[in-house]
């Protein structure tokens, strides 16, 4: 919500734009979180350690990622 407060639009749209993020992108992220879940379990076999790896992979991929954003930045 932090991020909101600098773009140059009203309070209203501001407003509109935080209920359209809680009430939307959140939920469809929750949603596909439990479809992740569940397709690792039933089609993937993933234990615990499976998920963990794939957990671990992920954030070496957005840690990439933020790197390369920071050296484009600076």
């Amino acid at each position: 919500m932090r991020n909101i407060l600098c773009l140059p639009a009203t309070t209203e749209q501001k407003y509109k734009a935080k209920v359209a993020i809680d009430s939307f992108f959140v939920q469809v992220g929750d949603v596909l979180s439990a479809l992740l879940v569940f397709a690792g379990i039933n089609y993937l076999g993933l234990g615990i350690r499976g998920f963990a790896l794939f957990n671990l992979g992920l954030v070496v991929v957005w840690l990439v990622f933020a790197y390369r954003i920071g050296q484009e930045h600076a």
